[in-house]
């Protein structure tokens, strides 16, 4: 009696899945790499450089400091022998100091630039949630995912909106100005 109950249970879920009523009611799903349409927008490109010349910016900085802890390290060897110990100290605190403050602008630098791209980046994914929206509504689409977030291994080209995301977005930035 249980084979048999099992059978038919088997039998009306199959029966169910393929029927229409269910068929109708599949989600259209599509995807979308944020982060390429970010980049590949007008707004991301130009984020990009931004972030860029600030990276440079802080690197060139940084150099300096670097340099200079370089300067005030050769300056106690080459001077070891002749300097008094009154200077030596100094020279040693004023080191020490240096490379101190060295790592603290790092630390600020990091943080900075960590802010900065996250309102750049932020900015445009919050520009480009409604063009999302509006495509999906468009096409009928009843999930979006995104590659980008790591969670989706393999989704097939014709899922993809995210030119169709980057054309928009470019167009409605265009339209802005």
């Amino acid at each position: 009696m249980r084979k048999k109950s099992k059978k038919t249970l088997l039998i009306a879920l199959a029966c169910f899945f393929t029927s229409q009523g269910f068929a109708e009611q599949i989600p259209q799903i599509a995807v979308i790499d944020s982060q390429r349409a970010i980049e590949g927008s007008v707004p991301g490109q130009k984020a990009v450089a931004q972030l860029q010349a600030k990276r440079d910016s802080i690197k060139n900085k940084l150099s300096l400091m670097d340099q200079q802890v370089y300067d005030l390290q050769n300056r106690l060897k080459t001077q070891e022998l002749t300097l008094s110990l009154n200077a030596k100290q100094k020279l040693l605190f004023e080191l020490e100091s240096l490379k101190t403050q060295r790592i603290r602008d790092e630390e600020d630098y990091t943080k900075e630039f960590q802010q900065l791209q996250f309102s750049l980046i932020n900015k445009i994914k919050v520009e480009m949630m409604p063009i999302i929206t509006g495509l999906a509504q468009e096409k009928g689409f009843s999930l979006v995912f995104d590659l980008s977030a790591g969670s989706i291994v393999y989704a097939h080209s014709e899922f993809d909106i995210t030119d169709d995301v980057i054309r928009r977005y470019n167009a409605s930035q265009a339209k802005k100005k």
